[in-house]
């Protein structure tokens, strides 16, 4: 009765590693060349920009749900 029920899981442990357990989820993965910027002296009445660029380098989409200045 032991070896007809050892025999079956044996194959079945043997099978796990084939089924996808060790694969690494698809994530997103942000990349921001540069991630801080200083306009330096602003005259009043004065406009500034700078854009920041970033990549999505992760294989999933890529949520941005907020973006605020420091």
């Amino acid at each position: 009765m032991k070896r007809t029920i050892f025999y079956p899981l044996l194959a079945l442990l043997m099978l796990i590693p084939f089924t996808g357990f060790g694969q690494q989820a698809k994530e997103p993965k942000i990349s921001i060349a540069k991630t801080e910027h200083n306009f330096g002296e602003v005259n009043k009445g004065e406009t500034v920009s700078h854009t920041f660029v970033f990549k999505n380098e992760g294989e999933a989409d890529l949520l941005i749900r907020n973006v605020a200045p420091s």
